[in-house]
């Protein structure tokens, strides 16, 4: 059967009365020739006996390696980002004793990591990091006022507070939007901020650029029947075109997902063709893949779908089924894709066959699980 992940914290939006699919924390994302997985392993229907791994396909190699920052206890998830000239950054979520989020930057792979703190906790969503060049670093972090945006400028112990979620919903792309919370950050190819969000108004997309005259609302709405949405952004990521986003749309009982771009000349945003989730199916995981697009697995009953999204138009693509107990679709260059399916302190790698219509078995690892040590 699937693997049962942790869930991700605040992800629906409850005011406008609609519930939007959630935000799994089981992620991936591709940058500079390399991959980067973070996925639960361990007993996951006990929190305690549950720790998150970051695993890594180096650039050019065929096998995965787990590379998760030593010290610190990761029962309650593990987020990272990166972007091609960045060191490897990345966080772990609060849990049990934990009320601060400790943070490990890398620029050899996961071989080695320097240490950091962010004195507040990592929001819970995939995409609560983003780095750029010069050792820029945004921060989304939770809060009861719906979570705020924090920046560092180079050390990864001195913060400051750039946006709070009620400051972007006061300003003119909040209040058009409706926002109901954040929900990811990332850099646009300008050097802006830029955060993902819910909105409540129909139809809105939540991709917010920090400028002079505020947080502005970079979308366009969108049309048919998810331009009558509540939506929530799942993914965001700065990309040589614009700032690319995953997002889910709900109304009247149904769900879909959406790709959407923006464009480096600032023109209107473009949005792929939909997929609906289909009753009974949840949200399980993503991946922003290299060139652009997503994959999405969707746990439906003993079945684990996968869906493709590839480049910047669609349309979507379904694959075969996904093995037992996969907890995150993942791509690498070339097109690979890697279904990593978690048993335990067991990994299994099975990689996409030529011609897409199998997955077959590529890699087996065994991971140290420290049982116990959280109690």
């Amino acid at each position: 059967c699937s693997v049962a992940a942790p869930a991700s914290g605040a992800t629906r939006a409850r005011r406008s009365g609609v519930a939007l699919p959630g935000i799994p924390l089981a992620a991936a994302l591709s940058s500079g020739g390399s991959t980067w997985a973070e996925v639960a392993m361990g007993r996951l229907s006990e929190p305690l006996d549950t720790f998150w791994q970051l695993l890594v396909l180096p650039a050019g190699s065929s096998r995965w390696r787990v590379v998760t920052p030593p010290g610190v206890a990761d029962n309650g998830g593990l987020v990272s980002t990166t972007a091609p000239g960045t060191p490897l950054l990345a966080g772990f979520e609060t849990s049990v004793d934990l009320r601060f989020s400790p943070l490990a930057r890398s620029s050899d792979s996961g071989r080695s990591w320097t240490p950091g703190l962010l004195p507040s906790a990592l929001a819970r969503v995939p995409d609560a990091l983003a780095v750029a060049s010069g050792g820029r670093t945004l921060a989304l972090v939770g809060a009861r006022s719906g979570g705020g945006v924090e920046e560092s400028t180079g050390s990864l112990s001195s913060w400051r507070e750039l946006a709070t979620a009620r400051s972007v919903a006061a300003g003119p792309g909040g209040r058009t939007c409706g926002l109901d919370g954040l929900t990811a950050v990332a850099w646009e190819p300008s050097g802006s901020a830029a955060v993902g969000a819910r909105c409540r108004s129909a139809g809105r997309v939540g991709i917010l650029l920090a400028s002079s005259r505020g947080w502005t609302l970079a979308t366009t709405r969108l049309r048919g029947a998810v331009g009558r949405s509540s939506t929530e952004v799942l993914r965001l990521a700065g990309s040589a075109g614009g700032v690319e986003a995953l997002v889910a749309a709900a109304s009247g009982g149904r769900t879909w997902l959406v790709g959407s771009t923006g464009t480096r000349s600032g023109g209107p945003y473009r949005y792929s063709p939909v997929l609906e989730l289909r009753a009974g199916g949840r949200l399980s995981s993503s991946a922003a893949l290299p060139g652009g697009g997503f994959a999405v697995t969707i746990a439906r009953g003993p079945s684990t779908v996968v869906e493709v999204l590839p480049g910047r138009e669609g349309p979507w693509r379904r694959l075969p089924d996904a093995p037992s107990g996969t907890a995150v679709v993942a791509g690498a260059p070339g097109g690979r894709l890697d279904a990593l399916s978690v048993h335990g302190s067991r990994l299994v790698d099975y990689v996409l066959a030529r011609g897409g219509r199998s997955w077959r078995r590529a890699q087996e690892l065994t991971v140290l699980i420290p049982y116990g040590s959280s109690r």
